[in-house]
C-alpha cells in the first residue's frame, strides 16, 4: 500500500533512513499559559520522525513553537493522560532561535517507544500537554483528535501496515478552521479555505504533486514554514494582496497547465 503520510529520505553515506510524518499537526492560534498567569496565543506544531541506521532506531515527536515569549521548552516535558494513565517524556533541545520583529522560535524532540505510539492509537481518552520552564499549551479536543489520527497514520506507514488502516482514509487539518488544510499562504490571501483558488491548489497537490518525491518533500517542508508566513499574510490587507498577484495567481495558472 502507498505510504502517503510520511516522507522518507535515505543517507547513504550514514546508511540513515529519516522519516517523518506528513503533514504535521498544526495547532496555530493556541493558547499558552505563562507562569506569570498570562494567556497569549502561540503557534504549535508537532510531528513524528523515526531515524533507522545500523546501530541506531529511534522514535520520536518533534515540536516546533513560536511566540513572542520564552516557553524554554528544552527545560519542559511532553505530558500525556492516555485512559487515565499519566505519562512523562524529557524534552531535548534542538534548536531556539530569536527571530527579529517575530518573537522566538524553539524546537524541540520528545523520544519515545514504538509501543507508546500505538498505544496513543489505540487509546479512548487521550489529551497532552506540551511544556517548558515559563509555561505550557495543552492540547485537547479535537486537536488532540487529530494529533492522535496521525500517530495511527504513522504507526501505519512505518510500523504494521494492518494496524489502523481506519486512519488512512483521514486528513490530520480540520477543515472548518481558517488557515488550516495545508494551502496556508492561498488561504490567508483569499480569505477562505473553501475559496474555489484554494480548492483547485488542493486538488493539484494531492493529484500531482503528493505523487512526485520531491513534490512530498516539498510538502513537507511548506507544512513546517508556511503556517509562519500565512500567520503574518493573513493579518494584512497589503501583504494578501501582494501574495495573491506574485505568488497564488501565478501559481494557480501554472497549476492549470500542469494538470
Amino acid at each position: 500500500m502507498e505510504k502517503k503520510f510520511v516522507t522518507v529520505n535515505f543517507d547513504k553515506f550514514n546508511q540513515t533512513t529519516t522519516t517523518r510524518s506528513i503533514p504535521m499537526s498544526q495547532f496555530r492560534h493556541t493558547t499558552v499559559i505563562l507562569v506569570d498567569y498570562k494567556r497569549e496565543i502561540g503557534s504549535f506544531s508537532a510531528g513524528l520522525r523515526h531515524i533507522k541506521k545500523p546501530d541506531i532506531d529511534l522514535l520520536s515527536i518533534d515540536v516546533y513553537y513560536e511566540h513572542k515569549d520564552w516557553v524554554f521548552l528544552r527545560n519542559g516535558k511532553l505530558s500525556f493522560v492516555i485512559d487515565n494513565e499519566n505519562i512523562q517524556i524529557d524534552a531535548v533541545d534542538t534548536g531556539t532561535e530569536v527571530v527579529s520583529g517575530r518573537g522566538v522560535e524553539e524546537n524541540a524532540a520528545y523520544p519515545i517507544a514504538t509501543s507508546l505510539l500505538k498505544k496513543i492509537g489505540d487509546s479512548n481518552d487521550f489529551v497532552m500537554r506540551i511544556s517548558g520552564s515559563q509555561g505550557y499549551v495543552d492540547i485537547e479536543n479535537k486537536d488532540a483528535q487529530l494529533f492522535k489520527t496521525m500517530c495511527k497514520q504513522f504507526y501505519n506507514n512505518v510500523f504494521d501496515p494492518n494496524e489502523f488502516t481506519d486512519a488512512l482514509q483521514t486528513s490530520v487539518l480540520p477543515k472548518d478552521q481558517k488557515g488550516f488544510g495545508g494551502c496556508f499562504i492561498a488561504t490567508a490571501a483569499m480569505g477562505d479555505y473553501n475559496h474555489p483558488v484554494v480548492i483547485d491548489l488542493r486538488i493539484f497537490r494531492d493529484q500531482w504533486l503528493l505523487k512526485r518525491n520531491w513534490g512530498v518533500n516539498f510538502t513537507s517542508w511548506y507544512y513546517k514554514n508556511g503556517p509562519k508566513a500565512a500567520y503574518h499574510i493573513e493579518r494584512s490587507k497589503f501583504l494578501r494582496k501582494i501574495t495573491f498577484v506574485f505568488i497564488v495567481k501565478p501559481l494557480h495558472i501554472l497549476t492549470k497547465k500542469l494538470r
